[in-house]
Formats: structure tokens, sequence, C-alpha cells
């Protein structure tokens, strides 16, 4: 569970989600599309996806990208992507902010 600060919600033009409901979509989109001799049935927040049990690779954080832009109607920098993609939590943060009406993004620490 997130800290009570995560509850905040982030505002599309269709909906609203906080940042725990986009942490949790992310794990479910990264494990459901994992190759199939992975048996990671869930991520936690804090688990490495590079370097931890996830263990993605550059097509699969490109896959993740594309997922991530469709999923949630935003467009990712690459750089600000790559500084991101450590855990399932700092990617959460990344997207919603992107998710954030312009005058309220919050600030990017990776």
């Amino acid at each position: 569970m997130l800290a009570p600060s995560a509850e905040k919600t982030a505002y599309s033009e269709e909906s609203a989600l906080t940042l725990e409901e986009i942490s949790d979509r992310i794990a479910t989109l990264i494990v459901s599309n994992l190759e199939p001799d992975c048996r990671i049935t869930e991520l936690n927040l804090d688990d490495n996806l590079i370097t931890g049990r996830a263990n993605l690779n550059s097509f699969s954080l490109i896959e993740l990208v594309v997922m991530l832009e469709r999923e949630y109607d935003i467009v990712l920098d690459d750089q600000l992507f790559l500084e991101h993609v450590s855990t399932v939590r700092s990617l959460a943060t990344l997207v919603y902010s992107k998710l954030l009406p312009k005058s309220a993004e919050l600030p990017i620490d990776p």
C-alpha cells in the first residue's frame, strides 16, 4: 500500500486515477506481458524491473513504453522513461505526473 500522499488523484479528460491504481495497472501490464517462461505472478512496487525478478530486456522496455502510452494516452520522453524505469513505483509516478493538468505537474525525481 502506498503512503497517504499517494492517494492524490491525477485527472485526465476522461477519468481520475490514483497513483496506487496506476501502480497496480503497470505491475499487471508487466506481469501479463512477460515471457511465458518467467514465473512471476506479481511485482512489488519497489522491485527492480531490470536487474530484479522481472529482468526486463531492451525489447521489453520498448513494449512497456508503447503499452503505457496507449493505456494512458500520453507521450513518454525516452530519456525521462529511462531515468524512471527502475521500479513500478517510479514508473507510476512518471505516468501520474503526465496525467496531471500542466499547472499541477509534480516534480519528477529519479
